[in-house]
């Protein structure tokens, strides 16, 4: 009689059993998880089947996919982060499977002497580097900062410096897209 337990509050063992067994499932089958992961070891997997390793190498294929591979993950990460780094790895593990198929996107060859499938990975690595750097990256951190300060929260950045960023993407980031699109072979000169 002197229990504090609340009726709507307590679970049943069966409904206890239930919960955490749908909990461990939705994690198990995230599939965004899969995919990251799969884009980073298809990075790596590259840069080891490439005979000239160079540092720049290294940072493009190793360091900076694990950095996003690691982003994907952490427990401390805004959604938005974590979307942002697993739509990234996502997209590396797309392009090698599109680069067999020389149907899709037959222009996709901007580096000279090197065989043409990893010419092609090598072409949509660099153009995803590049759409990420110049268009979703800034448009993520200072579209977000913006609307946590419209909202009254914290936020990374000023309102005026949200401004002025995302102004500098209209400017810089949507004119990229056309050389993006040029270099990867989506435009024929």
């Amino acid at each position: 009689m002197g229990d504090d337990i609340n009726d709507d509050e307590a679970f049943s063992p069966d409904e206890e059993a239930e919960n955490s067994v749908t909990a461990f499932l939705k994690s198990l089958f995230r599939v965004d998880r899969y995919i990251a992961a799969a884009g980073f070891f298809i990075a790596v997997v590259h840069l080891i089947l490439l005979r000239s390793v160079n540092l720049g190498l290294v940072l493009m294929f190793l360091v900076i996919p694990l950095a996003m591979l690691c982003l994907a993950s952490c427990p401390t990460a805004t959604f938005l982060q974590k979307k942002v780094a697993q739509s990234f790895l996502g997209l590396m593990a797309i392009g090698v499977a599109l680069a067999p198929l020389r149907e899709i996107l037959p222009n996709m060859r901007a580096f000279n002497n090197i065989p043409p499938i990893p010419n092609r990975i090598l072409t949509w690595y660099v153009g995803i580097y590049l759409f990420y750097l110049m268009n979703v990256i800034p448009l993520a951190a200072f579209g977000s900062a913006l609307r946590k300060n419209l909202i009254g929260e914290k936020a990374a950045f000023t309102t005026f410096t949200c401004i002025l960023g995302l102004f500098a993407w209209c400017v810089m980031g949507l004119s990229s897209l056309w050389v993006i699109a040029l270099a990867m072979g989506f435009i024929k000169m």
